[in-house]
């Protein structure tokens, strides 16, 4: 399957689940762009494993962001994102500038971080690794 494939994909499974344009969906649209609420994570996860026979989870992309650091390295005590928190930001999100974060980044700025291409990269490892272990 090719990048573009999976990228189509993606884009119908949000367009789907949110009831949106597909032209809507592009690889830098931000899961807050497009308004998504827990109940549509759902869907949209539920959408993706059915198209491309694989499971995946928020939780997974989460766990690419935090990298090597322990929720204790990447989160404070108020649940703020740590310096170490930020420098792993900056490895897994190239385009990540601290220095644009209106305030402080939590929990919750941090979902505003995912974008429609984490997903997909997320996708295409997945469906690599599958394709490894059937040849």
């Amino acid at each position: 399957m090719t990048r573009q494939e999976i990228v189509d994909g993606v884009a119908e499974c949000f367009a789907a689940a949110l009831g949106v344009d597909r032209d809507k969906v592009a690889l830098e649209t931000s899961f807050v762009d497009l308004d998504i609420e827990s109940i549509d994570v759902l869907d949209i996860n539920f959408r993706i494993d059915a198209k491309f026979r694989i499971t995946t989870s928020l939780r997974e992309l989460r766990a690419r962001l935090l990298g090597d650091l322990t929720e204790e390295e990447f989160f404070d005590e108020k649940g703020l994102v740590t310096d170490a928190g930020l420098r792993q930001l900056q490895k897994v999100l190239p385009d990540f500038d601290p220095e644009k974060l209106e305030g402080e980044l939590d929990e919750e700025k941090l979902f505003s971080l995912f974008t429609v291409r984490h997903l997909v990269d997320l996708i295409e490892e997945k469906l690599a690794q599958t394709a490894r272990r059937g040849a």
